[in-house]
C-alpha cells in the first residue's frame, strides 16, 4: 500500500509546474517516487492540449539497486509527454528523453507509452471514465521488459461539498513482465502490482 499526492500549480494562464510524491508502507523502498514537472497547455474549441516535460526519479529496491536522489546518472528519467483532453476523450502519449543506468539498456528505452480515455459520464458533479494503456515496446521508465497493455482501468468520481472523491480499479495484463532490466526481482516477477485499487480526492 502506498500513500500518494499530486500537486499542480498554475503560473499563467499557459504554463504550470507541479510534483507527484509517492511514499509506500514497505521497509524495503522500491515504490518511492518523485515526478516533478513543467508545462505549456493551450485550449482549442473547447478541448485542452498539454504538453509536459517530467523528471521522474524513483527509490530503488535496497536489497539489490541503492540509489539516491542526487545520483541524476542512474536513477532518473526524463520523459516527453503530450495529452489531447476533451469532454469525452482523452489522449495521451510519452516518450524517454534520459533514463537512468540503474534500469535501463539499449534494449527497452525505446517504448512509447499510449494511452486512451473514454467518458461515459462527464459533467459538474459526476464523472466515469474507462482507460486503456500500453507500451509499444520495452520500456525503462515503465518497468516493462515486454510490450502490451499495462493497465486497464475504472475511476468513478463524485464531487461532495466541493472536493471530488474518487475510487479507481486497475489490472495490468502484463504484469509478468515488470521488472527492471537485468533485474530478476522476485517481487516483481510474481504478479505483486496484478490489481490496485485507490481511493482519493480532488481540490482545485
Amino acid at each position: 500500500p502506498t500513500v500518494q499526492a499530486l500537486l499542480v500549480y498554475d503560473i499563467t494562464d499557459h504554463f504550470e509546474a507541479g510534483s507527484f510524491l509517492s511514499t509506500t508502507f514497505s521497509n524495503v523502498g522500491y515504490g518511492n517516487t518523485v515526478n516533478v514537472f513543467f508545462g505549456y497547455k493551450t485550449k482549442i474549441k473547447g478541448s485542452e492540449l498539454t504538453f509536459h516535460v517530467d523528471d521522474y526519479y524513483f527509490n530503488g529496491d535496497k536489497t539489490n539497486i541503492p540509489t539516491d536522489y542526487a545520483d541524476w546518472k542512474n536513477s532518473h528519467f526524463v520523459e516527453a509527454r503530450f495529452k489531447y483532453k476533451s469532454k469525452r476523450i482523452d489522449f495521451v502519449t510519452g516518450y524517454s528523453l534520459y533514463t537512468g543506468k540503474f534500469y535501463s539498456t539499449s534494449d527497452n528505452t525505446n517504448g512509447v507509452y499510449i494511452e486512451l480515455t473514454g467518458n461515459p459520464i462527464n459533467n459538474d458533479y459526476e464523472k466515469l471514465s474507462i482507460t486503456c494503456g500500453g507500451i509499444t515496446a520495452p520500456s525503462a521508465l515503465n518497468f516493462h521488459d515486454k510490450a502490451g497493455i499495462t493497465n486497464l482501468s475504472i475511476k468513478y468520481e463524485k464531487l461532495f461539498k466541493g472536493i471530488w472523491l474518487w475510487i479507481q480499479t486497475t489490472y495490468n495484463p502484463n504484469y509478468k513482465y515488470i521488472a527492471p532490466f537485468g533485474y530478476d526481482r522476485e517481487e516483481y516477477r510474481y504478479g505483486i502490482s496484478k490489481l490496485n485499487m485507490s481511493l482519493g480526492l480532488s481540490w482545485k
